[in-house]
C-alpha cells in the first residue's frame, strides 16, 4: 500500500514538475518576445498606437463619396512574431553589408491585418510608378470607352539615365502599336520606351488626379525622384484588388496585366511555382547606390495578400535574393496559419 502511495505522490510531483516548467518556458517566451518586438525600428507614418480606423473617400462634385480605403490605425498583433522574424533576417543582410536598408509592408486582404517595418523609410519607386500611369489610362478608358484601341506609332527610342539591369522584351522604332498593347509591354516587361510613348500621351490631369485621390503629393514633372514609403505604394495595389478606384472590368485587367509580369528574380522565388501572383518591380539607382523593389498580391488559397518590399543596397542582383528570401518568410509565416485555420 505505501508503494502505491509512493507511487502517487511520484506522479503528482511529475506532473507538477511539468506544469511549472510550461509555465516558466512560457513566461520566458513572452518575455522574449515582448523584447525582440520592443527593439524593432520606430514606428512608421502608418503605424500610429491609435487604433481607431480611418477611412479614405473620393472626394469629388457627386452626391457620393465612394470608399476608397478602410485603415486600422494599429498592426496586428498575430503577425508581430513574423515581423520579428523578419527584422532579424533584415538586420543580418545589414550587418553582411549586403543592404543599407529595406522596409517591408505585409496586409492579409480578408482580415486586413498588417505590418510594416521600417515604415518611414522613403525610396524611389522607379519602374513601380508604372502602375499609377497604367491606372491613370484605365482612368481614362473609364471616361473615354474604346481609348485602349487607339493607335500609336513609337518613332525613338528611350534615353535614359541609367541602363536597366532586368530587361526583356520592347517595342520597336517606326512601328505602330494600341494603348493597349503599349501597356502591356509596360506591365509585362517593363518597357521604358512603352512607358515613354504612354506619358507623352497621357491626360496629364488625370495623371495628377491618381495620385491626388490616393491622398499622395502630385509629381513634379520636372523631377525624375518621387519619393514614397512601402505603406503609400501599397495603397495602388490595395485599390486594385478591392476594385475600389477603378471599376471592376478595368480592375481585372490591370491585374491581369500585372500576372504576366515576367520578372521572376524577386518575390515569385520566395512561393510555390503554382500560386498566382500579380506583380510589379522596379529598380533605381546609380553605380553606387541601388534601389530594387517588389510589390506584388499573392493569391494563396483562401488567404490572398499583399506583399510589397523596398531595398538599398549595392547590388541588384543580391537585392533579389534578399527580397526572394523575405517573400518565402512571409508566405512560410501566412501559409502555416492558414493551415492551422482548416
Amino acid at each position: 500500500m505505501s508503494n502505491l502511495s509512493h507511487y502517487k505522490v511520484s506522479i503528482f510531483y511529475l506532473v507538477l514538475v511539468a506544469l511549472v516548467s510550461s509555465a516558466i518556458t512560457y513566461t520566458v517566451t513572452r518575455k522574449v518576445i515582448r523584447k525582440a518586438i520592443a527593439s524593432l525600428p520606430a514606428p512608421g507614418p502608418n503605424e500610429s498606437e491609435n487604433c481607431s480606423f480611418q477611412i479614405k473617400r473620393l472626394n469629388g462634385d457627386s452626391l457620393v463619396k465612394p470608399i476608397l480605403f478602410v485603415e486600422s490605425n494599429c498592426e496586428s498583433d498575430n503577425l508581430q512574431l513574423l515581423k520579428v522574424e523578419l527584422n532579424n533576417l533584415v538586420s543580418s543582410y545589414t550587418a553582411d553589408g549586403t543592404l543599407s536598408t529595406a522596409s517591408i509592408y505585409v496586409r492579409k486582404f480578408l482580415t486586413s491585418e498588417w505590418i510594416c517595418l521600417n515604415g518611414s523609410e522613403m525610396y524611389n519607386p522607379g519602374s513601380m510608378l508604372k502602375v499609377p500611369e497604367m491606372i491613370a489610362y484605365l482612368k481614362m478608358e473609364e471616361a473615354d470607352p474604346g481609348l485602349l484601341n487607339k493607335v500609336l506609332r513609337f518613332e525613338k527610342g528611350y534615353n535614359g539615365d541609367r541602363q536597366a539591369v532586368f530587361v526583356t522584351e520592347s517595342i520597336k522604332p517606326g512601328q505602330s502599336y494600341s494603348i493597349r498593347e503599349l501597356l502591356r509591354y509596360m506591365i509585362e516587361y517593363s518597357d521604358n520606351n512603352a512607358t515613354f510613348l504612354l506619358l507623352q500621351n497621357i491626360d496629364v490631369a488625370i495623371y495628377k488626379q491618381v495620385f491626388s485621390d490616393f491622398g499622395l503629393q502630385v509629381p513634379d514633372k520636372n523631377s525624375k525622384i518621387y519619393p514614397m514609403c512601402v505603406s503609400d505604394y501599397s495603397k495602388f495595389m490595395r485599390a486594385l484588388f478591392n476594385a475600389s478606384y477603378l471599376d471592376r472590368a478595368n480592375s481585372e485587367l490591370a491585374i491581369e496585366l500585372l500576372s504576366k509580369s515576367d520578372f521572376r528574380n524577386g518575390i515569385l522565388q520566395g512561393i510555390p511555382y503554382n500560386i498566382r501572383v500579380a506583380h510589379k518591380f522596379g529598380e533605381e539607382g546609380n553605380t553606387i547606390n541601388q534601389e530594387l523593389h517588389e510589390s506584388a498580391i499573392i493569391y494563396m488559397g483562401n488567404s490572398p495578400y499583399l506583399l510589397t518590399i523596398m531595398t538599398k543596397g549595392k547590388d541588384l542582383k543580391k537585392q533579389s535574393k534578399v527580397i526572394a528570401d523575405i517573400s518565402s518568410k512571409v508566405y512560410q509565416a501566412l501559409s502555416a496559419n492558414e493551415a492551422k485555420l482548416q
